[in-house]
């Protein structure tokens, strides 16, 4: 039980760090370079194919909040 609430909160968290990606107008391949993962894998934890792991949640929250907008 504890991991399927586990991966609810994450499943939410994931569409949230997706909104702030497209609202701050960044694409996946951006964010998948500043992270050094590949754009698949940033589309595959978006669409919760794949969940991200804490350490790769962590930073893509940090990159997030250190990112400027993309012109």
């Amino acid at each position: 039980m504890r991991d399927i609430v586990r991966s609810h909160y994450l499943i939410k968290i994931v569409y949230l760090l997706k909104l702030v990606r497209e609202l701050k107008g960044i694409s996946q391949q951006s964010l998948a370079n500043q992270m050094g993962v590949s754009k698949q894998t940033i589309s595959l934890w978006e669409r919760n194919e794949v969940l991200p792991s804490k350490d790769n949640l962590e930073r893509w929250m940090n990159t997030l909040i250190e990112a400027k907008e993309e012109i």
